[in-house]
This record gives C-alpha cells, sequence and structure tokens, in this order.
C-alpha cells in the first residue's frame, strides 16, 4: 500500500537557489523511479527546514531515491492527512 512520506532537511532561510536545485533534484530522481512519487514541497522559513513530501511503499524507497538524488535528508517519516472536518473540531 503506498503512503505519503515527508523527509526532512535543513535549509538556510536566504538560500532560495539551494532550495530550488534540491526540489528540482526530488522532482527528477521520483520521474526516474518507478517505486517514489514526488507529490510538493514546503519550506519553514522560521525554522530553516524543507519538507519534501513523496508517496512510496515504504520509506526506505524514499531513502533510497533520496540518496540517488543526493539530498541531505534527516530524517523520513510516513504522514497521515486528517479529513478537513477533523482538523476544525480539532481547533475548537
Amino acid at each position: 500500500m503506498r503512503c505519503e512520506f515527508l523527509a526532512e532537511l535543513f535549509s538556510e532561510a536566504d538560500d532560495f537557489d539551494g532550495r530550488s536545485a534540491l526540489v528540482q533534484r526530488s522532482r527528477e530522481a521520483a520521474e526516474a523511479s518507478v517505486d517514489v512519487r514526488f507529490v510538493r514541497s514546503m519550506f519553514v522559513p522560521d525554522d530553516e527546514i524543507c519538507f519534501l513530501v513523496f508517496e512510496a511503499e515504504s520509506a526506505a524507497a524514499v531513502a533510497r531515491l533520496a540518496e540517488r538524488a543526493r539530498l541531505p535528508v534527516d530524517r523520513i517519516v510516513r504522514t497521515e492527512l486528517g479529513s478537513s472536518a477533523a482538523s476544525t473540531a480539532e481547533i475548537e
């Protein structure tokens, strides 16, 4: 069963070019892979953290892709998305 995985890595707030290169390498590696699909990227400037979201069978598949793409990933975790109704209920 395919799941979404979040790859976390450090990225300096003012290093837009470096972040763009990481995302581009992620996309290219995923396009060449049958095991992993690139979903999206997110950047948290205040924490200098970049998140790359992938869809794959396992965290190991994402780790192999990260190694091939030379992504300096600190950790990879499986994610679960809640529905918007559940998110609203949690806020109240």
